[in-house]
């Protein structure tokens, strides 16, 4: 059942976007890869880089529009087209991880300095292809209460996993506005883990220390993809 928004998206199109975003997170953990240390320990989503892409290219004109499209796979595609097929991806996904059983949930926001002016247009492609929520806020005289803000919005949006998105400093007067997306995902294992055969043991960090944590343990024949 496809909604009005979705119904001129075609599978083609949709599978089209999904292997742009495939190819998109991979070019991103090349990125990080080669611009960080063997000790480092990084955590990104890169759909969620994706999707504030995404959103970003809809108010965006020329040569940003143009260069947004390139870094996302997508310079064959018109805005529309892709905030369209954008909706229909994540709808998609959303209703097979519920077949699933998996909790998937993903969520947008703007935020804003009291007083921006912003297209009408661009508000309602963010409402209507990305149910993205509006807040106005002072980041020019108040920025520590906007980032408060913020960091409370993404705290409730992934189930109080991530607490902190801007840290001191992370927003300040000269902040305009501000495009999030948080994911929170809870899954079960494939092949489960038994509580049972969970025993501590040696783990050595990267500084040459070493601390005793518990280890999961399991002897299991699985499928390389």
């Amino acid at each position: 059942k496809s909604s009005p928004a979705t119904s001129h998206v075609s599978r083609g199109a949709e599978a089209q976007l999904s292997l742009a975003e495939e190819g998109f997170s991979l070019s991103l953990l090349r990125q990080v890869n080669a611009s960080g240390s063997e000790a480092s320990n990084v955590v990104t989503s890169p759909s969620s880089l994706a999707t504030v892409l995404a959103m970003l290219e809809g108010g965006a004109r020329g040569s940003t529009a143009s260069q947004i499209a390139s870094v996302l796979g997508t310079p064959d595609l018109t805005s529309a087209q892709q905030d369209a097929d954008w909706h229909a991806l994540s709808t998609d996904e959303a209703e097979a991880a519920t077949k699933a059983g998996i909790d998937l949930e993903s969520a947008n926001s703007l935020w804003m300095q009291k007083g921006l002016p912003l297209v009408s247009s661009f508000m309602s492609v963010l409402s209507q292809q990305f149910a993205t929520g509006v807040w106005q806020v002072d980041f020019q005289h108040n920025p520590a209460q906007a980032a408060a803000a913020l960091n409370s919005w993404v705290s409730t949006h992934t189930h109080g996993r991530i607490t902190q998105l801007f840290g001191p400093g992370g927003i300040n007067p000269t902040t305009a506005l501000v495009l999030a997306n948080a994911v929170y995902f809870n899954g079960s294992w494939q092949q489960a883990f038994d509580a049972g055969k969970t025993a501590n043991s040696t783990f050595h960090t990267a500084s040459g220390g070493a601390v005793r944590v518990p280890f999961m343990n399991t002897t299991e024949t699985v499928q390389a993809f």
